[in-house]
């Protein structure tokens, strides 16, 4: 593989480039520059560019990353210790919901490279047709319930295997097979690539199993992308039941939501905005309607920042007006008085 070639003599490069460091405070400035930088991943930059809008009301919003220096020293201490570029640790290390995640590839080359092992290899073996019974999850939280299932596919074995230089050995992973992937939830899984690409994803996932039973210091008990996207359970986006009395911007709001588990949800600032706006309603009984609906602002979808951000406003300044007119109300009853 191209990226594979590409990652491999990335991590072989002698001292890391640029990235010698005789004292903290020279670490602390290369985190420093890698941040200024908009070559590296968002989550490593000091600044953060968001954009929202179309045609004329396109505009970008700047957003400070107080993260970046302390992702960066983070990135330059791996770096360190793999012997690795500080830009492919960067590159080839993702964060899925809260949880760290090597590429595949970046495993693969790792392994490759160690000088413990010699190439890695993958053996398929066909096992045929069969059919697969297993359970589907159905609904979240209370409300989960599972069916049994069938599935007919042409099921297959993938083993990763290299040889220990110092033994003489064949050293391989457990075989991963379809009925292993189905059963674990990770082939029907929403967005999943394993009903496409089945035998890439098998070699990724044997390549990782062998990675951590034989080079833990590669991953760094770290898992890999792939692994992470299947272990990590969607989240529970549906809002609860609404109330026939809740106001209608409220519900509007509400409708908004789905139960798609595959997307991207407001940020922090974004949430604490919203959060905010909530706060400023001082009617109990409309605070009360919100949390009815949107239990947690962090499940709001990204594309309905916007929308959400503008209901609540209009809710803040109904009741804005509502204050008024009860102070005016009143001053002028105490002027009749």
């Amino acid at each position: 593989m191209n990226s594979d070639i590409q990652v491999n003599a990335q991590m072989n490069a002698p001292g890391t480039g640029l990235f010698n460091f005789n004292n903290f405070g020279e670490v602390v400035r290369a985190a420093e520059l890698l941040a200024n930088s908009n070559i590296v991943p968002e989550t490593y930059r000091s600044v953060v560019i968001k954009s929202s809008g179309w045609g004329d009301s396109y505009k970008e919003t700047r957003t400070d990353n107080p993260n970046a220096v302390a992702n960066c020293l983070i990135a330059l201490n791996m770096s360190n210790r793999m012997g690795a570029d500080p830009l492919m640790i960067m590159q080839n290390l993702y964060l899925i919901e809260g949880r760290p995640a090597w590429s595949s590839t970046f495993i693969i080359a790792g392994i490759n490279s160690c000088g413990r092992f010699g190439t890695l290899n993958f053996e398929f073996t066909d096992l045929g047709n069969r059919d697969i019974q297993y359970q589907e999850a159905t609904g979240y939280g209370r409300n989960k319930q599972y069916n049994n299932k069938t599935a007919n596919i042409n099921e297959f074995s993938c083993v990763a295997w290299a040889i220990d230089k110092a033994t003489g050995n064949k050293v391989e992973s457990s075989p991963i097979t379809l009925e292993l992937a189905i059963k674990e939830g990770w082939y029907f899984k929403k967005g999943s690539k394993w009903p496409t690409m089945p035998q890439q994803m098998a070699m990724y996932r044997a390549a990782a199993f062998f990675g951590r039973v034989y080079a833990p210091e590669v991953t760094m008990g770290i898992y890999t992308k792939d692994e992470v996207e299947d272990f990590t359970e969607a989240r529970d986006v549906t809002p609860l039941q609404q109330q026939n009395n809740q106001p209608s911007a409220i519900s509007q709001v509400s409708q908004m939501q789905t139960n798609e588990p595959d997307i991207e949800y407001v940020d922090d600032e974004q949430a604490e905005i919203l959060a905010k706006m909530i706060v400023c309603i001082t009617n109990p009984e409309s605070v009360a309607n919100i949390n009815k609906a949107i239990p947690d602002v962090r499940m709001i979808k990204a594309v309905d920042f916007d929308a959400y951000q503008n209901k609540l406003k209009k809710t803040i300044d109904m009741q804005v007006i509502q204050d008024e007119q009860a102070s005016y109300a009143q001053e002028q009853v105490e002027e009749g008085a």
